[in-house]
């Protein structure tokens, strides 16, 4: 047994609750950005049409972002850490002479991301998302057909909502609610 000092143990009752009390306050450090807060995910996000305007304020909020994070004795997984340049598809900026930085680390550019189980690619389409769910319902399906004869049909039902069916309405449950 030991005294904890700092933090929350993990998978604790309390854990989950204590630590969104604990980052409530993250959204009022930043003076550009915007601020989405799930669980123990954290989604920042800024809007602009000067992009050297806005990699700058994105830079001057990841360093109050990282004073934030020092001073509450949290720490940020930087190669977890990347963004996304959402623009349009026609009018696209491919090499760009700016740079997103935490300290000394270069942030990863990707040309798509995971937000809230929902996949986004730089130009809002539904490409990437598709193949996500295509993905995770084949592999249910495989899971199914494995184990078919050997369940009841109670409970291949039951896997089956959970392994396949959640998958098809869990996005469309989440979109109805999902406020930026």
């Amino acid at each position: 047994m030991c005294d904890i000092t700092c933090g929350v143990p993990q998978g604790s009752v309390l854990g989950p609750l204590l630590f969104i009390i604990y980052t409530n306050d993250l959204s009022m450090v930043l003076s550009h950005y915007k601020c989405i807060l799930f669980a123990d995910d954290t989604t920042v996000y800024y809007t602009g049409s000067d992009m050297k305007v806005m990699f700058n304020n994105v830079n001057l909020d990841l360093k109050l972002l990282t004073d934030w994070f020092r001073a509450n004795k949290l720490s940020l997984n930087v190669s977890k850490t990347n963004y996304v340049l959402f623009q349009n598809r026609y009018n696209r900026v491919i090499n760009s002479d700016y740079s997103i930085t935490i300290g000394n680390s270069i942030i990863e550019q990707k040309s798509e991301a995971k937000f809230l189980g929902l996949m986004f690619d730089e130009c809002l389409e539904w490409t990437a998302h598709i193949k996500f769910i295509e993905s995770k319902l084949s592999k249910s399906l495989y899971i199914l057909r494995s184990v078919k004869k050997l369940l009841s049909n109670k409970i291949l039902k039951v896997l089956y909502y959970n392994l396949f069916y959640s998958h098809l309405t869990w996005n469309h449950a989440l979109g109805c609610n999902l406020q930026l």
